[in-house]
């Protein structure tokens, strides 16, 4: 390996590195922030698409027509807590820190 690669592979494993970090902090103030609005948060993290867009600050419509248009968040179809549509919490977490600029 050159030290040019060398040098590119421990900027990609730093930068990775720092996106889990920052991605597990936001996962942990989401959800802290849907436990103090009283959200229900399914056992594997889910809260409905209302819940997700609350914790995301954009309107329920808006995060459906992002949904719709494949541009939001990886999202659940199977029923939760009387919805159909809904989102883990750790997956909005990733979506918002894929925006971050560094």
């Amino acid at each position: 390996m050159t030290t040019a690669h060398t040098e590119l592979v421990a900027l990609v494993d730093a930068s990775t590195s720092r996106r889990r970090a920052n991605t597990e902090a936001t996962t942990a103030a989401l959800t802290a922030s849907a436990g103090r609005d009283g959200m229900t948060i399914s056992g594997d993290g889910r809260v409905t698409e209302k819940d997700a867009a609350k914790l995301l600050g954009y309107s329920a419509g808006f995060l459906k027509a992002l949904r719709l248009s494949s541009n939001g968040p990886v999202h659940f179809t199977v029923g939760m807590n009387g919805c159909r549509v809904s989102y883990r919490i750790e997956h909005l977490a990733a979506w918002i820190e894929m925006g971050r600029e560094v």
